[in-house]
């Protein structure tokens, strides 16, 4: 997230001496989509997240998701979301070990 770029409004006081509930607010999120519907979903929510921040207070989202999710503000998702959507018995046992590196690799 950029948010060191980020200059709070007029008016709130966010020079170099002001305290810190002058200055902006950076709220972090970590957001897992990781099939279409839940990418719509995270989207929306982050959206309506965002129009209850206070200007010049932003909002850095990292995590996996889909192109709705990253048009609402997710900067680059970990890996595709396409790699964990897996479905039947026979694909998800065969995704087991590439779905713990995935996690894993969230967790780091």
């Amino acid at each position: 997230c950029h948010a060191a770029q980020v200059r709070p409004p007029r008016g709130r006081g966010g020079g170099p001496g002001a305290s810190p509930l002058q200055r902006a607010m950076v709220l972090r999120a970590f957001v897992v989509a990781l099939e279409p519907s839940s990418d719509a979903l995270a989207a929306r929510s982050v959206l309506a997240a965002k129009r209850c921040r206070p200007a010049g207070d932003p909002l850095c989202l990292s995590g996996v998701g889909g192109p709705q999710l990253q048009d609402a503000g997710l900067e680059r998702s970990e890996f595709p979301m396409e790699e964990a959507a897996v479905m039947g018995t026979t694909e998800i046992l065969r995704s087991i070990p590439r779905l713990y590196q995935r996690l894993f690799q969230l967790v780091d």
